[in-house]
């Protein structure tokens, strides 16, 4: 599996985006897009994620048209801002994780 195709399984293979933004998202989060995914990519893999969430929130009614379990703009919006927090939290506990291992001896205090 590719660092796309992980990317794309993220959403479920759902074309939220063109595959030419995917690819363009995962340049600038330092991924090749055609280079095998590995467990070191996870972080930069949800940073794409959070990336296209993001345009997303700025497109509902785009977000509507595929997502197509939202019944309102306000439960999409709802939708879309609780998978944010999710993946913002979860690249949180990975980037602690990385810094834990890098043996520092300064903890993190905060960490945005």
């Amino acid at each position: 599996m590719t660092n796309l195709d992980k990317l794309k399984l993220e959403f479920n293979n759902k074309p939220f985006l063109s595959e030419q933004h995917f690819l363009a998202l995962l340049q600038e989060n330092e991924l090749e897009p055609l280079e095998y995914y590995n467990i070191q990519n996870k972080r930069k893999i949800l940073c794409t994620v959070r990336d296209v969430l993001e345009i997303l929130s700025n497109d509902i009614d785009s977000y509507r048209k595929i997502s197509t379990e939202f019944s309102t703009v306000e439960a999409a919006t709802k939708g879309l801002q609780s998978r944010l927090q999710q993946v913002a939290r979860q690249i949180r506990e990975l980037s602690l994780q990385e810094n834990k291992n890098e043996n520092s001896q300064f903890a993190v205090l905060f960490h945005s």
